[in-house]
C-alpha cells in the first residue's frame, strides 16, 4: 500500500501535468486572434472549465487553509467565468 503522502505527492504531480498539458486548440497564439475570440471560442471557455475543475481537485489534497481557500475560490472563478462567457456567447 502507497504511504498518503506519497500518494497526495503522485495526485498533485498528476493535476500538475494535466493543467501544463491542456491547450485550447493548434493554430495560433494569443497574440495573433482578438480578445473576443479568446472570450467566446468554445474551445477556450472549456479549458477555462477543466483548469477551475483542477484548481478544486487540487483545493481537496491541499494542506494549508490558505491554499485551500485560493485554489477553491480559483476554480470556482474559473467554472463560474466559463459559465457566464458561455452564455453571452449565444
Amino acid at each position: 500500500m502507497i504511504p498518503s503522502s506519497i500518494s497526495r505527492i503522485l495526485t498533485l504531480l498528476g493535476l500538475t501535468l494535466a493543467a501544463v498539458s491542456v491547450q485550447a486548440h493548434p493554430g495560433h497564439s494569443l497574440s495573433d486572434v482578438s480578445v473576443a475570440h479568446l472570450l467566446t471560442s468554445p474551445d477556450h471557455l472549456a479549458i477555462l472549465a477543466v483548469g477551475g475543475v483542477l484548481m478544486l481537485a487540487a483545493a481537496q489534497l491541499a494542506r494549508q487553509s490558505a491554499s485551500k481557500r485560493l485554489l477553491r475560490h480559483g476554480g470556482a472563478v474559473a467554472l463560474i467565468g466559463a459559465a457566464l462567457l458561455w452564455s453571452l456567447r449565444a
